[in-house]
């Protein structure tokens, strides 16, 4: 089992059962040392369920629980977890693990934080992309090619190519982006020839496409806007290390439509920016520029994030993810990916879903979404109700995910394969429905 199965999204439940076996339990380790703001785990070793309580001294700045385990042949019986807050002195503390006239003592010696170092780009890219039905991806020499129909054919005029973008057009279906090194960006609908669509100064590192945002993050640091007869600069976007965008659109009568996009930038100083248009369009009607803009720059102080996805989805210093602030996994990710979805069901009633996949060390991807439905009661009035779910994402041969991306489809390696889920960007627990894609000499996303 892996060690993130065990991770709940708000709470652990705890049970006070069994008795403990002949043989002395034990910590799998007797100290640690942890940074300001780090987690760990640590295993008890006993012969049969070990019931026990935690004690730690409520001035030492830890966070510390205990859950127990099902029966497993290396009698691992219990998790001890260990947080380490960010007010925590340093020095080292004491945490005991007692039952039944048995204490086991943990040492945690607490050293201060490192700043985060991040690169531009953050070494990766998308490599592979998919809306409608279509799948496109860059191979290992940098020519683009795409899935149709279970016909695979190069995208032609392409080379050199970093990463690749795609979203599902309301009246034309597929449509695909690429973008090189060298700054030519490229796009193609279904069935027809790719063309240069723009050419951004210094080089493109990465792109986040989807039908309301399309944005290049720039080898400079800058964040291009790509629009149809010339890219422009996103204003207030300068010394960028990621760029996400999520944007959707809602019927608000009399023929108007609400899109509001959200750009999300990672700076560089580990800082997360998020710009945010509202720009209100009547069928019909000619309208002055009349967006209303929103930027905000987290408080936190420098160095705070590594990590910052579309949809309020955050990765501390410590590796811990985050939606809408609220902590989602106890243990570090090795990454993350977020979304939100909004399903207009009719004129009063709606679902707004924000999602996160979280890929930790041991090879395991979690799926957890929070979605609030609204609506009105008899009496009109305006009534919402909230869930939260979360599931492991299993691939079909149950390999450990090496890695994941999440542009249109969410696509997932292992080892041996390559999986891409069947539906879009996957909001409630059911099965995904993976089918093995043969991209041939596929990239990975990490360059």
């Amino acid at each position: 089992m892996k060690k993130s199965t065990i991770i709940a999204l708000l709470t652990f439940i705890f049970s006070s059962c069994g008795q403990l076996g002949g043989v002395s339990p034990s910590l799998s380790t007797q100290s640690v040392s942890l940074q300001r703001g780090s987690s760990v785990v640590v295993g008890v070793i006993a012969d049969g369920v070990f019931d026990a309580t935690v004690s730690t001294v409520p001035s030492a700045g830890l966070e510390v629980q205990y859950a127990k385990l099902r029966p497993n042949p290396k009698n691992v019986r219990g998790h001890l977890y260990v947080t380490v807050l960010s007010s925590a002195p340093l020095g080292k503390q004491t945490v005991q693990l007692k039952s039944e006239g048995v204490t086991l003592s943990l040492e945690v010696d607490v050293e201060a934080a490192a700043s985060v170092s991040l690169i531009r780009g953050l070494g990766r890219a998308n490599t592979v992309a998919g809306a409608a039905g279509v799948i496109t991806w860059i191979k290992k020499d940098g020519t683009v090619w795409q899935r149709e129909n279970g016909v695979s054919s190069q995208v032609a005029g392409i080379n050199n190519a970093r990463t690749v973008g795609a979203f599902n057009a309301n009246l034309t279906g597929f449509v695909g982006y690429a973008a090189t090194l060298d700054g030519q960006v490229w796009t193609w609908k279904s069935g027809k020839a790719a063309t240069l669509f723009n050419q951004i100064e210094g080089g493109v590192l990465d792109m986040a496409i989807d039908e309301f945002g399309m944005l290049a993050l720039a080898t400079d640091g800058r964040v291009w806007n790509l629009k149809a007869g010339g890219a422009t600069l996103e204003p207030d976007a300068s010394d960028i290390a990621s760029v996400r965008v999520n944007g959707r659109a809602s019927f608000v009568g009399g023929g108007t439509q609400q899109t509001m996009v959200s750009r999300t930038f990672l700076k560089m100083d580990g800082r997360i920016q998020d710009t945010t248009t509202f720009d209100y369009i009547q069928s019909g009607v000619a309208q002055p520029d009349q967006n209303i803009r929103k930027i905000t720059v987290s408080t936190a102080a420098d160095g705070s994030f590594k990590g910052a996805g579309a949809g309020g989805g955050s990765q501390n210093a410590d590796g811990r993810v985050y939606q809408g602030g609220k902590l989602v996994h106890r243990l570090p990710a090795k990454r993350f990916e977020s979304y939100t979805v909004t399903r207009i069901i009719n004129s009063s009633s709606s679902t707004v879903s924000n999602g996160m996949y979280t890929l930790f060390d041991d090879g395991g991807l979690w799926l957890t979404v929070a979605t609030t439905n609204y609506g009105e009661n008899q009496g009109g009035s305006g009534i919402s109700s909230s869930d939260v779910t979360q599931t492991p994402v299993i691939v079909p041969n149950g390999e450990d995910v090496i890695d994941f991306s999440l542009q249109g489809v969410l696509t997932i390696w292992t080892s041996s394969a390559v999986y891409v889920a069947k539906n879009p960007l996957v909001t409630d627990i059911n099965p995904f429905g993976f089918e093995l894609v043969d991209l041939p000499d596929v990239r990975l996303p990490t360059l």
